[in-house]
């Protein structure tokens, strides 16, 4: 009997389920400079123990151009908003212009960066999409995890970027090194 109907197409399941899409990971993609940033905040260690700096980048994801840079002595939403404002009035962002793309972090997902972004008219990355180029961007910069590097200078307050830069492992180091 079941070889007739299924010859007919009338074996299905019973009961009525839902079926789901087929479900399609969202992607990041850049086209041009300055469409797409991954920002993100990196705990380097100091010259004694327990002593910690952090190290706050942007990067264009397009041109794996470092935008802007800045290290502190700690980690906070103000120094976060702070510096994204600072480095999208220095590049000249308009509204809507920018995707700019973090990981789940605790000054990334405060409401004064989120506040931020609708200000700027940045678009913030939803925080369920993955980028997994970003880590490894940011990491190919150091040539290494970046948690490695060793700073060896006493730091006042933060130190921004003087200037703009296209490698900034050098720089950083020049920067905080004696």
């Amino acid at each position: 009997m079941y070889r007739i109907l299924a010859a007919a197409d009338e074996v299905r399941e019973r009961r009525d389920q839902l079926r789901c899409p087929t479900y399609t990971k969202p992607e990041l993609l850049a086209t041009r400079p300055t469409e797409l940033w991954s920002w993100d905040i990196t705990k380097l260690k100091g010259p004694t123990t327990w002593t910690y700096y952090y190290l706050y980048v942007i990067l264009d994801v397009f041109s794996r151009y470092v935008v802007g840079w800045m290290i502190s002595e700690r980690e906070s939403a103000d120094l976060a908003e702070t510096f994204i404002a600072e480095t999208c009035a220095k590049e000249g962002i308009c509204r809507d212009q920018l995707t700019l793309h973090a990981d789940r972090g605790s000054a990334m997902t405060s409401k004064s960066v989120a506040q931020l972004l609708a200000d700027l008219g940045v678009t913030g990355c939803p925080l369920g999409v993955p980028f997994a180029a970003a880590g490894l961007e940011r990491q190919s910069v150091f040539g290494g995890t970046g948690g490695d590097a060793e700073i060896s200078a006493q730091l006042s307050g933060p130190i921004r970027q003087p200037g703009r830069c296209s490698r900034m492992g050098a720089s950083i180091l020049s920067v905080v090194q004696p």
